[in-house]
């Protein structure tokens, strides 16, 4: 049996990574300094990811080109030398600039998108190749693998097929993995360690649950918490026993007492600091899954379609998995409920009047909601959500009071430019009073943003 060594593949997937990493942190570097505020900066980090796309993913699928023809050698399989596939087209390319900024305002999910990019240029090269010359292929794992690439190798060795591919490209592909096809001709070769998937076979069909999707959300679940909370627990557990090495050295050199206090209180801070990230990561996990909020966001987007032109202002709350636990209908100003108190679910309300978040939306927020989200009457969605991993989110108690200043001071700038502006003597009062909405709603917004991070929260204009 002919076997591709572990340490040639790794050499391999190691050169297509250090690919996907330079140009992954080029366009982050590029994020950082144009920002993403407006369509002139979109527009030049448009262009950028083109070039970046374009650059490294010709070295992808080089890479692979070569890649493939080597296989074929190995499998003593004489094919016309591998045409490296195309990359990523300026429209691709626009679509993961504008899609990844609307989806979240974190840099690197951009920068992500390009790498994944990068990668797909190397894929398709495999992928392409492999059904013009009829070999078989299979995706062999690297590194830590996720739920759906465990799913994928547990196929072993299949002969390619036109389904595993969507709209041209490779139907799973995501940054920072390093997992990849092999291809083959011949059942006399193997990947060193691969064993025709049998391992991810294991994985896979031993995981809970009688669909795809339940095993892959189980072994997704599954892994999440090990690979983040276990180590945060390691973590944990040693630095509680240097708190105890500490005491008890302390205890045996009482010249030193005041360095062994100040490295007790530096460790206690560190302990306390990790139990936080570990806590934070549970409700990340129970409330950020991508199978979770998909589940959430199913349920609520026809609640959406249905209020957002509504006069009067309608709630609807649903828990953390997107099951429905009212709906109810208020007056043209608010709507009043009594929800739950354990800060397990999330509410959608309408603002007939456009506006964004009042003073009493932030209050109930702050007071007992892991999200909410308002929808203005010819504008956008808004979205405020709990900021688990960020240690501010402790502060979010203090944020009512301060927005409730906000909201005043952003009321009376707006009522003074309004009516200090020269058409405000020509405009109806109703007209007036909307054009002070609008200024103020802009200042709100300005100040939502800018203040996120300071109390750990997230905010969002969909």
């Amino acid at each position: 049996m002919a076997t591709i060594l572990a340490k040639s593949w790794d050499r391999y997937i190691n050169a297509l990574r250090k690919l996907n990493t330079k140009a992954t942190n080029r366009m982050l570097a590029k994020i950082n300094e144009v920002g993403t505020d407006d369509r002139e900066a979109l527009e030049e980090l448009i262009r950028y990811a083109y070039g970046i796309a374009t650059r490294y993913g010709e070295g992808a699928s080089a890479l692979s080109a070569e890649m493939y023809d080597a296989l074929a050698e190995l499998s003593g399989k004489i094919v016309p030398p591998a045409v490296p596939a195309p990359t990523a087209s300026y429209g691709d390319v626009a679509k993961a600039v504008y899609g990844t900024n609307l989806q979240s305002k974190n840099p690197q999910v951009m920068a992500d998108s390009i790498g994944r990019l990068v990668k797909m240029a190397g894929v398709d090269t495999m992928q392409r190749n492999a059904l013009r010359d009829g070999a078989e292929w299979a995706w062999i794992p690297r590194g830590d693998t996720c739920a759906f690439c465990i799913m994928l190798a547990s196929n072993g060795w299949q002969r390619a097929s036109k389904k595993a591919i969507k709209n041209g490209h490779a139907m799973h592909i995501h940054a920072n993995c390093d997992c990849t096809y092999a291809i083959r001709f011949s059942p006399d070769v193997e990947v060193e360690g691969y064993n025709d998937g049998k391992e991810y076979r294991d994985m896979y069909y031993g995981a809970e649950g009688s669909t795809p999707e339940e095993r892959i959300n189980f072994l997704r679940r599954a892994q999440y918490t090990e690979s983040i909370e276990e180590k945060l627990q390691k973590q944990i557990d040693e630095t509680a026993e240097k708190i105890n090495q500490l005491f008890s050295q302390a205890a045996n050199d009482p010249a030193n007492l005041q360095y062994y206090s100040d490295e007790i209180t530096k460790q206690t801070r560190k302990k306390s600091s990790l139990e936080f990230k570990k806590q934070a990561e549970l409700n990340y996990r129970l409330f950020n899954d991508p199978a979770v909020v998909a589940e959430r966001e199913n349920t609520l987007r026809p609640y959406i379609n249905k209020i957002k032109n509504n006069e009067r202002e309608t709630l609807v709350l649903v828990d953390r998995e997107g099951n429905v636990l009212l709906v109810k209908e208020g007056g043209k100003n608010s709507v009043s409920f009594e929800g739950p108190k354990d800060k397990n679910y999330i509410s959608l309300h309408n603002h007939p009047g456009g506006t964004v978040f009042s003073v009493e939306d932030v209050e109930e927020f702050c007071r007992n909601e892991f999200e909410m989200q308002v929808q203005a009457k010819g504008g956008p969605l808004y979205k405020i959500q709990r900021d688990f991993k960020n240690e501010n989110v402790s502060l979010l108690n203090n944020f009512p009071a301060e927005y409730k200043k906000a909201w005043k001071d952003a009321y009376e700038r707006a009522s003074g430019e309004v009516m200090m502006s020269e058409k405000a003597l020509e405009m109806p009062f109703g007209e007036l009073e909307k054009e002070v909405k609008r200024e103020a709603d802009k200042i709100l917004i300005r100040y939502l943003k800018e203040n996120a991070d300071k109390y750990g929260y997230i905010f969002m204009a969909v």
